[in-house]
């Protein structure tokens, strides 16, 4: 049976929360069914959901390290129209300017783990005892890998947004709509949940409120 893969992110995370020099995120506890405001316009922007997105860039810009996890879903659609659901939990940590581990356990495969230095990238899978590493011609940054990945090798790197020095400037600069959903409480964190448009994603997330 033939099929096709249309990965997606599902309920990421997220009620980010800072402490201790860190950032976490946290999966959503399934809410209950509600119709959601929504923007009247693709031009619609409400300052205030830009103000939520602004802060937490420069709150995540300003850490020297930090961490996160996300849980990832994805659809593999089968001929018949069929989807099956497959997945991974990923650890994403990172130290300014250039270094990243990612450890991944994935549903089917086992743990992955990636891990890149500035000048090295690294790749081990226990469960197959496969280990390969690259070494780099010159030095890159996150940004600067972040761009070769997606250039040179055309792969998308999963919220690699995230990882850059100005996490939030690529969403800034393509932004179409955005807008405050409300107030919930995730993991007994109070959030905002806000949405957003891009040329690129519709997309959703929960940003602890406070400091």
């Amino acid at each position: 049976m033939r099929s096709t893969t249309k990965p997606r992110i599902c309920a990421v995370v997220a009620c980010f929360a800072f402490a201790l020099g860190g950032v976490s995120a946290r999966a959503a506890e399934p809410a209950a069914a509600k119709t959601a405001p929504q923007a009247e316009s693709a031009d619609d922007i409400d300052p205030k959901a830009v103000a939520v997105l602004t802060s937490f860039g420069k709150a995540l810009a300003a850490q020297p390290r930090y961490s996160f996890a996300v849980d990832f879903n994805y659809d593999v659609v089968q001929e018949d129209g069929q989807k099956l659901e497959f997945g991974s939990t990923r650890v994403y940590t990172v130290r300014r300017a250039d270094h990243l581990r990612l450890h991944e356990e994935r549903r089917v495969g086992g743990k992955r783990d990636i891990y890149y230095d500035g000048t090295t990238l690294a790749v081990y899978v226990p469960s197959e005892k496969v280990y390969a590493q690259a070494k780099l011609k010159k030095h890159r940054d996150l940004d600067e890998f972040i761009d070769t990945v997606e250039e040179a090798l055309d792969m998308h790197v999963a919220l690699g947004d995230l990882l850059r020095a100005e996490p939030l400037k690529r969403i800034e600069e393509g932004l179409r709509s955005a807008y405050i959903v409300g107030r919930e409480t995730l993991n007994r964190v109070e959030c905002n949940h806000v949405a957003w448009q891009t040329d690129e994603v519709d997309a959703q997330g929960w940003f602890s409120i406070g400091d």
